[in-house]
């Protein structure tokens, strides 16, 4: 069933009181007090965030609706969805239930019952206004004081038990249509959301075929040295970037994290171009073009190594590592320098802001250091390459003596 006029609803978790921990499915989002829909979908709220759920049950009370702490647990337009959702949770149902005609999908039971309700409950509310009425002109003709106390007394206790009845009698009415017309529903919406589920499925395969999940290699692959059109634009884009953010020492272009906050104040990139990574203020830059690619990463590391691609040079990276030392190959006496702190904070929070469930700090610093070791590969090799393809001098043979 979908809810009406396509309306979100939300799968919650009590926290506290008689249902702690216990689920209810159908909650509409609109009665989940302070609740961002987009940050909820993008992975931009905390998951243990508790709201404040307004209980919406039977007609609105006169002064407000009851309201209990929840978390959201899952959010859509279709209640089977988060029904197929809680049965993989495993976990216990508040025994209270949401209103169903949240999910009435018959327009013509939508026009006629709720009228039948509000009619009643209008001539309830007249009822009651006459009664209360002529007990506040009786109040009003008494003349004497110790009567007149009297009077305001009953008049108090007869408002009340009046209000009371009230309530009872339109909340026992409300709750045995609602009965009703559950049944009425499951039974005319069955063949309805069978059809709903299948075409969303479809649907749902469709765009997974569509998609193109090599975005994240295209740009990991435009740095390769064999490919046909390496990625010197590319590179030299990353590298006047870097020059722009921090400075290099000339011995072995390393990064200096003393000129690189003093740049911070200095670089001001056009906007729209270019893209901030990181919290605001880290002063690192790269072009948003290349942001987006590397933000529609399907993994943490794989977003991860794209932004080191696009922040440092190739020559940075093939020379560098996460932590400076020796090289670990056996009587290598090359010495890697570190990569710039500053830069590399900046790309653990926007992979940690992307990926906020599925970040591991060590998996990230781990998938850094792999990358580093391969560019260095890739460069020993087509530095072999290039050496295997220089021209003989004049006299040189092929035999040797």
């Amino acid at each position: 069933m979908t809810s009406n006029s396509g309306e979100l609803l939300a799968l919650v978790k009590w926290v506290g009181g008689v249902d702690d921990k216990k689920y209810t499915t159908g909650i509409n989002v609109a009665h989940i007090k302070n609740f961002n829909e987009k940050k909820f979908l993008n992975d931009e709220e905390d998951p243990e965030k508790v709201y404040i759920v307004e209980w919406h049950d039977g007609p609105e009370p006169l002064r407000c609706w009851i309201c209990y702490n929840a978390r959201v647990i899952a959010i859509s337009k279709k209640i089977t969805v988060l029904e197929k959702k809680f049965k993989a949770l495993d976990g216990m149902r508040s025994p209270r239930r949401v209103d169903p005609k949240l999910f009435d999908n018959d327009v013509a039971l939508k026009a006629k019952k709720p009228q039948k309700i509000e009619k009643k409950r209008e001539a309830y509310s007249e009822s009651s206004s006459s009664i209360l009425k002529k007990l506040q002109e009786s109040n009003t003709e008494s003349t004497d004081d110790g009567k007149n106390t009297k009077q305001k007394t009953e008049l108090y206790h007869s408002e009340r038990a009046l209000l009371e009845i009230s309530e009872q009698i339109i909340e026992d009415t409300t709750r045995k249509m609602s009965v009703e017309t559950l049944k009425e529903v499951q039974k005319e919406s069955y063949e309805i959301t069978e059809a709903t589920s299948k075409k969303s499925s479809e649907k749902t395969s469709v765009i997974a075929d569509t998609e193109t999940p090599t975005v994240e290699a295209d740009l990991i692959d435009s740095h390769d040295t064999n490919s046909p059109n390496s990625d010197h634009d590319i590179s030299g884009q990353a590298k006047s970037n870097e020059l722009s953010t921090a400075g290099t020492s000339a011995a072995d272009g390393e990064f200096s994290p003393k000129h690189h906050s003093s740049s911070k104040t200095k670089s001001n990139p056009e906007k729209g171009k270019m893209k901030e990574l990181g919290l605001p203020g880290s002063g690192v830059f790269i072009p948003e073009a290349q942001f987006n690619v590397a933000e529609r990463a399907q993994s943490a590391t794989a977003m991860a190594t794209s932004l080191l691609m696009s922040v440092f040079s190739r020559s940075v990276i093939a020379n560098s590592n996460l932590r400076s030392g020796k090289s670990k190959t056996k009587n290598s006496t090359v010495q890697h320098s570190t990569l710039d702190s500053d830069k590399l904070t900046a790309i653990h929070d926007a992979v940690e802001k992307r990926f906020k469930r599925r970040y591991n700090n060590s998996e990230i610093n781990r998938a850094i250091n792999v990358k580093c070791s391969r560019v260095r590969s890739e460069e020993k090799e087509a530095k072999a390459h290039e050496g295997a393809k220089k021209p003989k001098l004049d006299g040189e043979s092929d035999v040797k003596p």
